[in-house]
């Protein structure tokens, strides 16, 4: 995992969308802390934790690489863009209870 390039992906989006991707970790309870669209350890975990919650919420169908930056860029910008919103919260053919 490169915290390095999680960082600074999250960094290069506008201020209206890193909000963004801290809403759509917030509607999980991944992330509870302000949604100001900074990146700090709050955001960190949310982000990691979200990977993970993806992978096993679509049955591993969403595979997040977080260690490399082609990956983490389609991850960043997809939960930007709204993307994993029914994977995340909506109805995805997620797992529930399985």
């Amino acid at each position: 995992m490169r915290l390095d390039i999680l960082r600074q992906r999250f960094e290069m989006l506008p201020k209206h969308e890193r909000r963004k991707v801290q809403t759509e970790l917030s509607y999980t309870g991944l992330y509870n802390a302000t949604i100001d669209g900074s990146y700090g350890p709050s955001t960190e975990r949310a982000l990691i934790s979200g990977a993970r919650f993806l992978a096993d919420n679509s049955r591993n169908q969403i595979r997040i690489d977080l260690t490399g930056a082609p990956g983490v860029n389609e991850y960043i910008t997809g939960l930007a863009s709204g993307r994993y919103a029914a994977w995340l919260y909506g109805e995805g053919d997620e797992c529930d209870g399985c």
